[in-house]
């Protein structure tokens, strides 16, 4: 028996000991027949049993081309990693990272990797890349443009119609300002350098002044209606919560076209303090309720958040949860969202 063969032997073997191993490990034959596959890989899979399931009729059919070249490329080298979609039990597909090695009997030992969370980010990373510098050129070419309308009507001694297109200046220098924001509190959120001044302060007044602040930059007619009343004090950092705020409120009245009413409801208990923020928009489908919150995600473009560079979301819950609090949504599609805050009252949170 050659080497090759007396490792395939060990692994089979050794089959008791190499269920406790994290790593995915299977051996199959030269048909992808598998013949052996420890705990990890079923785990993987879903499977319980995978003997004699062939693993190229797992392969996605859009990547089985591209499977068989690796095949015949593999067996020129010693070892060789590849990255293909493959169905699970559930008939969903992850995809997934093969390290392998072919034997001279023509079988596989190959170790898997789930790398679907993995390739995901990348992706979403660089269409937040895309997205960025879109949604930055777009009020920088609007400045612009307003500039140069605004110049030719003071050349034209029109000053009432150069003042008015100055105004249109005011919301793209504003917009811009809120993206860098957001670009540079991201940066200084994964660098853990995103500073947080603390202090008492009351949530029910800052509520009302990012409301009427909302709806002066508002490009529509909007009614912000508030309800209730927080009597307490919150611990924390109001510039910080005034953000969240107007995150929320900006994209509830963004993505209620039909409708001119948003209502915010304000409450305490004896621990906590909450604010939520209903539309009666387009909602959200409950798949996206959780990506929504993810960095980078970007929603079909069917979907409320089809729009936008994909961190606002993320910048928001990361700013609660630091303040030891929560943000969650609830939301029926078709019938608009209802976006929740929880902070503590007047203490540090811990």
């Amino acid at each position: 028996m050659n080497s090759e063969g007396i490792i395939k032997k060990d692994i089979l073997d050794s089959a008791l000991l190499l269920d406790y191993v994290t790593e995915a490990i299977v051996v199959s034959d030269s048909e992808t027949r598998v013949l052996y596959a420890n705990a990890a890989t079923k785990k993987l899979l879903g499977f319980e049993n995978l003997n004699h399931v062939k693993l190229f009729d797992l392969v996605h059919p859009e990547d089985k081309n591209k499977v068989k070249e690796y095949y015949q490329t593999l067996k020129k080298t010693t070892s060789l990693i590849s990255i293909r979609r493959m169905k699970k039990k559930s008939g969903e597909y992850a995809i997934i990272e093969r390290n392998a090695r072919i034997l001279d009997d023509g079988s596989t030992i190959s170790i898997l990797r789930d790398v679907t969370e993995r390739f995901n980010f990348e992706q979403r990373k660089d269409t937040f890349i895309s997205v960025a510098s879109h949604e930055l050129k777009n009020p920088l070419n609007n400045i612009s443009l307003y500039s140069e309308i605004a110049q030719n009507y003071i050349a034209e001694g029109n000053i009432p119609k150069a003042r008015y297109a100055l105004k249109k200046i005011l919301p793209q220098i504003e917009k811009m300002s809120n993206l860098i924001s957001d670009l540079l509190d991201l940066a200084k959120i994964q660098a853990g350098k995103l500073e947080y001044r603390m202090k008492l302060f009351s949530l029910d007044e800052t509520v009302r002044e990012v409301a009427d602040e909302v709806i002066v930059f508002s490009k529509k007619k909007f009614h912000i209606d508030i309800r209730g009343k927080i009597l307490n004090p919150v611990y924390g950092d109001k510039d910080k919560i005034s953000q969240v705020l107007q995150n929320l409120l900006a994209n509830s009245i963004k993505y209620s076209p039909s409708q001119n009413t948003i209502i915010v409801n304000v409450s305490e208990n004896a621990e906590t303090a909450s604010v939520s923020v209903k539309d009666f928009g387009i909602g959200i489908k409950k798949e996206e309720q959780n990506k929504i919150f993810e960095k980078f995600y970007q929603a079909p473009s069917s979907s409320r958040y089809a729009s936008g560079m994909g961190i606002g979301l993320f910048l928001c819950r990361e700013i609660i949860k630091k303040h030891g609090g929560r943000l969650f949504v609830e939301s029926e599609y078709g019938a608009g969202s209802t976006f929740t805050f929880v902070l503590p009252l007047g203490k540090v949170a811990s």
